[in-house]
């Protein structure tokens, strides 16, 4: 190693204007999920509206830093995993069931009629895996804040759902009429449902699991981060920031022909005279994701706020010798030791 004093002046590590870095990072946060221009089909009634979407978010990332003097470039690839909930108010599906119908017991003839399946604490759930590459362009302020923008490109490539809800059935006889002169109205909790196949109970919830048709989704999101630098040791730093992301569906198109809940398999079931109708048939309801359905045409996006550490590594060799008073003009204290530029 050459001494201090072989030129007759002391001799420094200098720190190069360009510094290369690995980082790791972990971020988790709350996400907020907008539905835009939800639309009810024509079968339903009362307005639903989706009611405070809310989630949850993590991920796990590595990247590559460059940086030159105070501003810094990062690009990498990250896993993220979401949690959407939605909360429905409560609606009903009218059905006119042309081609399954019921015998009118004081007739003995079968008949046209109307089902209403009416539903209650709405809820769907929406577990989605993403792969994600993201860009990053920051600014060290000083010492120990910092400054960052950037966008992420990400894809899902596996995105599990799940709904629940509680169900009230009715059905009206199209052609029945009481002796006051009204459409007849059996509710499941009737003591004449059994007499028109409607369930042995007034009420049901169900549970719906299914892999989301919306496994491919692609997003854009433009992100910020503000945050402090935390030195650990030589060659290492700690970044602990807030961040904000802003989820923007890219190709996205809407299906106004996926309904949202899908009543077909149960009604197939039901075509069966011999059958004996159960509640437990509510089990065969299909459930589409309310952003996936007839019931949304213009997609959603999402807010996402959190916190995000990051573990910087340098990597540039650090051992540059020079006579610094020489060529730089520096005069820092005798001894020796790194000098950051």
């Amino acid at each position: 190693m050459m001494s201090s004093n072989a030129f007759g002046g002391d001799y420094y590590h200098l720190r190069r204007p360009v510094q290369h870095y690995v980082n790791i990072h972990l971020a988790a946060g709350g996400v907020s999920p907008f539905l835009n221009n939800v639309i009810a089909p024509p079968q339903t009634s009362e307005s639903p509206r989706v009611i405070a979407g809310v989630g949850g978010n993590a991920a796990f990332g590595l990247s590559y830093e460059l940086r030159y003097h105070k501003f810094f470039f990062n690009v990498g690839a990250e896993l993220d995993g979401d949690l959407q909930v939605f909360n429905l108010k409560a609606f009903t599906d009218t059905i006119h069931n042309d081609w399954l119908p019921s015998k009118d017991h004081d007739r003995a003839v079968n008949q046209t009629n109307t089902y209403m399946y009416q539903h209650t604490d709405f809820k769907e759930k929406d577990y989605e895996l993403r792969w994600a590459i993201p860009v990053q362009f920051g600014y060290l302020f000083n010492s120990y804040f910092y400054g960052a923008v950037g966008v992420k490109y990400s894809v899902a490539f596996q995105n599990y759902y799940e709904a629940q809800s509680t169900i009230q059935t009715t059905m009206m006889l199209n052609n029945a009429i009481s002796f006051n002169g009204e459409p007849i109205q059996v509710s499941a909790d009737s003591k004449q449902a059994t007499l028109y196949g409607i369930f042995p109970s007034d009420t049901y919830t169900f549970n719906s699991k299914t892999q989301n048709t919306l496994a491919l989704l692609r997003m854009i999101s433009p992100t910020v981060e503000l945050g402090g630098r935390i030195p650990l040791a030589y060659r290492t730093v700690l970044r602990v920031g807030a961040y904000a992301e802003y989820g923007i569906p890219i190709g996205w198109e809407s299906d106004p022909t996926r309904k949202h809940v899908v009543y077909e398999n149960i009604w197939a079931l039901w075509n069966n005279p011999s059958y004996v109708r159960k509640a437990e048939d509510l089990q065969l309801l299909g459930v589409n994701p309310i952003k996936n359905s007839d019931w949304t045409t213009t997609g959603f996006k999402t807010l996402t706020i959190g916190v995000r550490a990051t573990l910087s590594f340098n990597i540039t060799p650090t051992k540059h010798w020079c006579n610094c008073e020489k060529e730089f003009g520096i005069h820092p204290k005798r001894g020796g030791g790194r000098i950051e530029r």
